[in-house]
């Protein structure tokens, strides 16, 4: 029963590129995909569903702000940031704050490794950061950009 003491899932929503949206818990994860699915804007992203089902209600919230601290899903609210950077490589999705010197350091290493950092704010995508040569190898120019 919703709000109840017993077995809770926590379940996992995921675009079709495998990016993580969301991370929630809910006693019957139908009717709560089915609500998101009414109320989120994001939902058309949804591409793959996943739930880990807990003995109890706390176990299952315990697990679930663990995951969104360390699996930081796009669309789950941040109490610590609202800001997120994304680097896709070794086929898989990694996560930085980047308003910290070691997230800072991070994305500029991936970016010049040739690997692209996506930053969010508030879960949007606000911004790229990528090598140069890649993006004008594939068809970017840069304003005011004269280098090689």
């Amino acid at each position: 029963m919703p709000g109840g003491t017993g077995r809770t899932a926590v379940y996992r929503l995921y675009d079709a590129d495998g990016v993580l949206l969301y991370v929630g818990i809910a006693d019957g994860v139908t009717a709560r995909w089915k609500h998101h699915g009414n109320a989120k804007e994001w939902w058309p992203q949804v591409a793959r569903k996943d739930a880990t089902w807990h003995a109890t209600r706390t176990g299952a919230l315990s697990a679930e702000a663990h995951a969104i601290a360390t699996e930081e899903p796009v669309h789950n609210r941040r109490r610590d940031s609202s800001v997120l950077a994304r680097v896709w490589y070794d086929g898989r999705w990694h996560s930085h704050s980047p308003e910290s010197r070691i997230g800072h350091d991070w994305m500029m290493n991936a970016a010049l490794k040739g690997h692209h950092c996506v930053i969010y704010n508030c879960g949007r995508p606000a911004a790229v950061l990528m090598d140069i040569g890649w993006y004008r190898e594939h068809g970017g120019a840069v304003p005011g950009y004269a280098g090689k």
